[in-house]
């Protein structure tokens, strides 16, 4: 885990003088600075490459005045904290490469390279440079082969080069270096399982990329001035530098390829996020099912809405087959997040989920530590301490009063760089667990997010069944799936990375979610009255050794079971905000922000309203406070970070009828 930012100078004109954009580049790295404590580096005009052992020794060096600049600070998990300090340069000097992320079988790769390349750390990070530097000249040369035959071909038939059909060829010479670049890097994201954000510049062509994961566990945002292009893993990066306005994320499974000067900039997909044994085309799974028996399955209705049902799973067929695939890639994963650690931290809250992480944890580190976060007293704190009680688990609790929640919600906002209630409540009990974690100096916590997703957790996906059928649960809980990289990964991210804390997803490992995607939602929801829901993950927990009354526990939301809620609506009323007081204007405002969660778009409309939308009073509080310790706030509100069009939705409709959609590695 690490922090990443950079400026791209817009001036190509070599008559005009160009900005020198390092000071701006170092002050977005001191800002980002609890995601790096390890280390830090910059290459200027991709020439100057300073690796200093933090960010402070990045700043005593004077570093000649650059147009593009990039720079990086080091979390260090793997190859040790004494070298790994990136950016990183492949063997030709041709690439430079920055990493945020963990790439789990980066051992396995360094060995196919070793012969061929001169390592100098122990990083996952440096095995993506070599990596990316043997495609890139495969991808070359069969280019300019099939270029050397084109024109072969053209000297035979007597065609004469025009002056203009040479400067034809020039001008789209750079637009096919961006085509190779891209392939590229398209290979080489096949190669790699894990979880990444990464920069890549090309020094020969000028190119710049930026490559976000799958399902984008690690973040990356970027913005344009008239000056300048600029990217960084945190918003208060850009801020720092006085961006407020039209910043955009990177998205899952795509690349943002910048050309040289930052003329042209577009984003491509890199990858399909669900793999081909799990989409079918709409054709193919017509003629598949005409082959079988018709008959209804699950008791939900199915959904007539063929412009929704875009993709068609292959499910298995039956539940023990469900379990058995879903326990062989959940041990995996386990495994892989796991490998080389003495100990490791669990964010714990005695549901299901994060207790299936922690009994599984326990089998393959030697010391793991249970953290939780809440208000004393509250459901999710008591249930956690019994739970870890019966299953031999070392929990340790920060409790909380309404006063500890009034004095950190300021220092919440600036963490999670937001204040919407849902995201603030949610926030806090992990905040408390991960600040106590980083006090006992853990380096790496594993999470239970994306269960509910994956395996239809929530209490309202079985009211969907019951009301609109399972072809539609199943769109929702994909839709749920591919909205978690802005609505859950994002902030859990800036969390733990504010205490120097790497964050690790097992339940979103490539394989687990192939899996997932192929349990007929039939088995994990059982019609309109499921009070339970995930039953696959259930059963697998009892399987497992976990007992029946803890894998069937009902939890409250976090934000319930936790009583953050509750605390916040009491502080704001306590503060002034009643909710007689809320003006119609302003309740008019909040209609046209964002909702944020599968409760604000479902949990309303099958469940409980009161239960999953904040109070508009709570969130005018929350709006106070934030203009307290954001000064761009109202900005902000008018321009929030955008997502590009082309959504992890997008892409699986995209890919659904294509037959070579690219499988997970």
């Amino acid at each position: 885990m690490c922090g990443i930012a950079g400026v791209l100078g817009k001036s190509e004109n070599k008559k005009q003088k160009k900005t020198n954009v390092v000071p701006l580049v170092k002050s977005m790295l001191s800002c980002m600075v609890h995601r790096g404590p390890d280390g830090a580096g910059i290459a200027a005009d991709d020439e100057v490459i300073i690796n200093t052992n933090s960010i402070a020794s990045l700043a005593a060096y004077k570093i000649r005045a650059s147009s593009s600049v990039v720079g990086h600070n080091r979390l260090a998990i793997v190859g040790g904290t004494t070298c790994g300090s990136q950016p990183f340069v492949s063997c030709d000097k041709r690439l430079v490469l920055e990493h945020n992320g963990e790439i789990y079988n980066y051992k396995l790769l360094r060995k196919k390279l070793e012969n061929c390349h001169n390592f100098k750390t122990l990083t996952d990070s440096e095995v993506i440079v070599h990596l990316l530097e043997d495609n890139l000249k495969t991808i070359e040369e069969q280019s300019e082969e099939k270029e050397r035959e084109r024109r072969e071909k053209k000297t035979s038939e007597k065609e004469e080069n025009s002056k203009a059909k040479i400067l034809e060829l020039e001008a789209t010479a750079s637009e096919e270096a961006g085509a190779i670049l891209l392939k590229a890097i398209q290979k080489t994201i096949a190669e790699l399982d894990g979880v990444y954000a990464l920069v890549i510049r090309d020094t020969k062509t000028g190119y710049t990329a930026l490559v976000r994961d799958r399902l984008g566990v690690r973040q990356l945002y970027y913005a344009q001035t008239d000056k300048f292009l600029a990217f960084a893993s945190e918003l208060k990066a850009l801020w720092k530098i006085g961006i407020n306005e039209q910043i955009e994320r990177v998205m899952p499974c795509t690349a943002v390829m910048i050309s040289p000067g930052c003329e042209k900039i577009e984003t491509h997909a890199v990858a399909s996020i669900m793999s081909d044994i799990v989409l079918v085309a709409a054709d193919d799974n017509r003629r598949w099912k005409e082959r079988r028996k018709k008959k209804k399955v699950g008791g939900g209705r199915r959904s007539n809405d063929n412009n929704n049902n875009y993709w068609k799973p292959r499910y298995y067929r039956t539940m023990r087959k469900s379990l058995r695939e879903y326990r062989l890639a959940l041990l995996k994963s386990m495994q892989k997040r796991t490998q080389d650690f003495e100990r490791i931290g669990i964010i714990f809250s005695g549901g299901i989920d994060s207790v299936m992480i922690a009994h599984l944890a326990k089998q393959m580190v030697p010391n793991i530590i249970c953290y939780t976060g809440g208000i004393k007293g509250s459901s999710d704190i008591e249930y956690a301490r019994q739970i870890a009680k019966e299953l031999d688990l070392d929990l340790r609790v920060n409790e909380m009063t309404r006063q500890d929640i009034e004095e950190l919600v300021p220092e919440i906002i600036t963490v999670i760089e937001d204040n919407n209630a849902g995201q603030v409540e949610v926030a806090l009990p992990v905040y408390a667990a991960v600040e106590l974690a980083h006090k006992d100096g853990i380096r790496v916590m594993l999470s239970g997010q994306a269960a509910d997703e994956l395996f239809g957790g929530y209490p309202w996906y079985a009211k969907v069944v019951e009301r609109e059928g399972y072809d539609k649960l199943r769109e929702h809980m994909t839709e749920d799936l591919f909205l978690l990289y802005k609505e859950t990964l994002e902030r859990e991210d800036k969390i733990t990375m504010a205490h120097s804390v790497e964050l690790r997803v097992p339940f979103l490992d490539p394989e687990v979610v192939n899996v997932a995607m192929r349990i007929n939602p039939c088995f994990n929801v059982k019609g309109g009255d499921d009070i339970f829901g995930k039953h696959v993950h259930r059963e697998l927990a009892v399987a497992m050794g976990i007992p029946r009354n803890i894998a069937y526990r009902v939890k409250e939301a976090a934000q319930h079971g936790s009583g953050t809620h509750g605390a916040l609506d009491a502080i704001a009323r306590r503060s002034g905000f009643a909710s007689s007081d809320v003006p119609d204007s302003y309740l008019e405002e909040l209609r046209g922000r964002e909702r944020i969660g599968s409760s604000q778009r479902y949990g309303y409309l099958f469940g409980n309203k009161r239960s999953w939308v904040a109070e508009p009073h709570v969130q005018m509080y929350l709006d106070k406070m934030a203009r307290t310790v954001l000064p761009n706030f109202d900005t902000l509100v008018r321009s929030s970070v955008s997502s590009s069009s082309m959504t992890p939705l997008a892409l699986v409709k995209e890919k659904a009828g294509s037959r070579n959609s690219a499988k997970f590695p």
